[in-house]
């Protein structure tokens, strides 16, 4: 356990902290996202305009939607994250059972592996991406 590693017993309280401030902000910001969708929503099909005008409301909506999309996956994480805390297996890799870096869950509160076994996750998706692309 290096000098940067989670203390056995540490107080996790700055960890929930940031979750739960981070929760906050992706909450405003799904209902910020749901305000302009229903701002940008024709209130029948004549007020759409031109197809020009439609292909923009269905790009800003599909962007929007993608947002909102990228928010719940990250609430999601962070729900994770402190049910982790709750057993008291905060901090800890889920791969490798090692303390996770503290920066890394500083930068990334809610960091299910630690470093090394994330960037190994990622090598075998894209290997796997790699072998599942049909070739011509």
């Amino acid at each position: 356990m290096g000098c940067n590693s989670l203390a056995v017993g540490m107080n996790t309280t700055h960890f929930y902290n940031l979750l739960k401030n981070r929760q906050n902000e992706l909450f405003e910001h799904e209902n910020t996202e749901r305000a302009q969708l229903a701002a940008q929503a024709p209130t029948s099909a004549g007020d759409v305009g031109d197809v020009g005008d439609a292909s923009v409301l269905d790009t800003n909506t599909d962007y929007l939607l993608q947002l909102s999309d990228d928010d719940r996956r990250e609430v999601l994480e962070i729900r994770g994250a402190l049910e982790r805390m709750q057993r008291g297996t905060f901090g800890k890799c889920e791969c490798c059972t090692d303390e996770i870096d503290l920066a890394r869950l500083e930068r990334l509160p809610h960091a299910r592996f630690c470093i090394e076994c994330q960037s190994d996750r990622e090598l075998r998706n894209r290997v796997s991406q790699l072998h599942a692309t049909p070739k011509l």
